[in-house]
């Protein structure tokens, strides 16, 4: 089995260029998008499914980094000759990559993300053979391996680290990085909150129901990915916590901030140490 993780486009069908909100909703520029977003949960599964299915020849492409458009990104998928597709897409993007899909000529084609979500009817009277509801790394591989979908939401000490070979994660450079050599790091998904102009509650179950979708990684998981981050890239230079609300959790935060400092991983290279003070704790 030949399976393609497509990222959404770079360029619409509309010559908008795209800046990619993973798992939330996007937004379309005049003009060059100033960053690019990595696309975790897209990456994430990259990793599972590399971890789960062995056997399998599964590949991730980022067209948005690579600033593709539609025409450019069914050429780069064909080469592939993939057997299952994979895509996540908002509204904004779903006619771009609705077209990509068609044209990939992959048997399977899933699609996650908000847009399947908000309307799986009308995405598969357009040609999309599955449908994944809310986070989909643990469902979309129990579709592949034709088990029973899991409820509940995911463990996320189960997971793989994000994929960081057929895309480097250091090359999306985030507009809030305060300098170049940043990574984006996800420690915490979901939130406790429930507002009313977020995705966050239909992504997680629906308003009302969605408070306990806040979980937080093991803190020396994090650590660990921390480390092998900055062992691999001579550039680095920190890493950006780009997810919905990892600072909802203060025993979490207060813990985590305490594992850094042990580690020494408070400290920017060359040993400068980033607090005010040199107080013990």
């Amino acid at each position: 089995m030949r399976i393609v993780i497509a990222n959404g486009p770079g360029l619409l069908d509309n010559g908008k260029e795209v800046i990619l909100y993973p798992s939330r909703w996007d937004s379309a520029v005049p003009g060059r998008a100033a960053f690019q977003f990595y696309p975790y949960e897209l990456g994430i599964l990259s990793t599972l499914l590399k971890r789960e299915l062995p056997d399998a020849q599964t590949v991730m492409l980022d067209g948005n980094l690579r600033r593709w458009a539609a025409g450019r990104y069914i050429m780069e998928i064909r080469k592939h000759a993939p057997d299952v597709l994979i895509c996540e897409c908002s509204a904004l993007t779903y006619p771009t990559m609705t077209r990509v899909m068609r044209e990939a000529g992959a048997a399977r084609n899933i699609l996650c993300g908000p847009m399947g979500a908000y309307d799986a009817a009308h995405a598969q009277a357009d040609g999309w053979t599955d449908i994944i509801v809310g986070e989909y790394e643990a469902k979309v591989l129990a579709l592949l391996k034709g088990e029973p979908e899991p409820v509940g939401y995911i463990d996320l000490d189960w997971l793989p680290w994000p994929e960081d070979e057929d895309v480097p994660r250091i090359a999306y450079q985030e507009i809030n990085h305060y300098s170049p050599g940043i990574v984006q790091l996800y420690p915490s998904r979901g939130c406790p909150l429930s507002c009313s102009f977020c995705v966050v509650p239909t992504y997680y179950g629906g308003h009302g129901k969605s408070h306990a979708s806040h979980r937080c990684r093991d803190v020396e998981n994090v650590c660990d990915e921390i480390e092998y981050l900055a062992g691999k890239y001579p550039q680095f230079n920190g890493c950006y916590f780009n997810e919905e609300a990892h600072n909802a959790n203060a025993a979490w935060l207060m813990t985590f901030s305490e594992a850094l400092i042990r580690r020494g991983k408070h400290q920017r290279r060359g040993g400068q140490d980033n607090r005010k003070d040199d107080a013990p704790g």
